[in-house]
């Protein structure tokens, strides 16, 4: 007497994308390129000129900020579950912030400082876990080949920083930042700044070129060992570095930093839509309706646009507005990392 085993059921397949293959090639990947299309139309149809045009310019960038960083609030007071869990982190925390911020002078320049560095941590970090996404897509282990990924990113986005045409303007940046807690940091800075940018160019671009070509050599031998390519994460990676380079390895004016920001908040909407959408929309109540999840895309992305608008057009010099601003980055840093850590929990 012989027993039929049943058929194993077929294999899932495993989707290499995140949203979509259009959406990710659109919204994920080939952002910064298409964004490097979008600034040139930009700045040379006469919305924008580097001479004169540079209020403008921060005009826009600063509705973009602010408009990313309200989204934030869709990710931690939007969600319900998350919001009930840790009610305290996200009514009190912030709070305390605001307060310590408008009240002690010297701590509001002192944040400026932190947020002027963690900017850049969070920027490269965001497309470090797209990468390590799209490895994962293509059935690779979750640890294997991560740090070379952390590095290549490192390497990506401070390389050019650090070797570029927006150098000597960020350490202006830097120094001014600094120079209500240290006043001669103001001038030392952009002047150590100028004196050592020959060498630091360089040594930058010649540890960058060696790591790349280890990289590539580590990838190879992965890839013998049965690791497989993700073509979403490679175009991410080079697409990415290709702006950054234009970006800020080119451009030493405001369009190297328009372009690598804008970028980064293109993705950044695009990635909290795909993950937050569902209960967005449950949020509004819309999920009954045909058009809801429309509505609800829409009211997504104009409020945020919209507020990002009216702050950019007031000035900047009040405290209590300073004071905002600043919360609003640190709740973005802080409530990113920590959503995501609780979602990684969670599945």
């Amino acid at each position: 007497m012989s027993a039929t085993l049943p058929e194993p059921e077929p294999e899932r397949v495993r989707s290499p994308y995140i949203g979509g293959p259009i959406y990710d090639s659109v919204l994920f990947v080939g952002a910064p390129v298409l964004c490097i299309g979008l600034i040139w139309i930009f700045w040379n149809t006469g919305m924008v000129r580097e001479n004169g045009g540079n209020r403008v310019a921060s005009f826009y960038l600063n509705t973009l900020l602010t408009g990313h960083l309200l989204v934030t609030l869709v990710r931690s007071h939007g969600n319900q579950t998350l919001f009930k869990q840790f009610p305290l982190r996200f009514t009190a925390a912030p709070i305390g912030m605001y307060i310590a911020l408008l009240v002690f002078p010297k701590f509001r320049f002192f944040m400026n400082v932190v947020l002027n560095f963690w900017g850049h941590w969070h920027a490269f970090q965001q497309t470090f876990g797209l990468a390590r996404i799209y490895d994962t897509k293509v059935g690779n282990p979750p640890a294997e080949g991560r740090t070379l990924d952390f590095w290549l990113n490192v390497v990506l986005w401070m390389g050019p920083l650090l070797a570029g045409a927006t150098y000597y303007g960020q350490a202006q940046l830097l120094g001014e930042d600094l120079a209500p807690l240290f006043p001669g940091m103001k001038q030392s800075v952009p002047a150590y700044a100028a004196l050592y940018s020959p060498w630091m160019t360089r040594v930058v671009v010649a540890g960058s070129i060696a790591f790349v070509a280890y990289y590539i050599y580590q990838y190879r031998l992965l890839y013998k060992a049965g690791h497989g390519v993700s073509r979403m994460k490679v175009g991410l990676l080079v697409c990415t570095g290709l702006a950054l380079i234009l970006g800020h390895g080119f451009n030493p004016g405001h369009q190297g930093r328009f372009l690598t920001v804008v970028f980064h908040y293109w993705q950044y909407f695009a990635i909290v839509w795909i993950v937050e959408g569902a209960n967005l929309t449950r949020l509004f109540r819309l999920d009954g309706f045909r058009a809801g999840r429309w509505i609800t895309l829409a009211i997504f992305l104009t409020i945020p646009i919209a507020v990002g608008m009216w702050l950019s057009s007031h000035s900047m010099d009040a405290p209590w507005r300073q004071s905002g601003v600043m919360l609003l980055s640190l709740m973005h840093f802080w409530y990113d990392g920590f959503v995501w850590s609780v979602r990684k929990k969670m599945v």
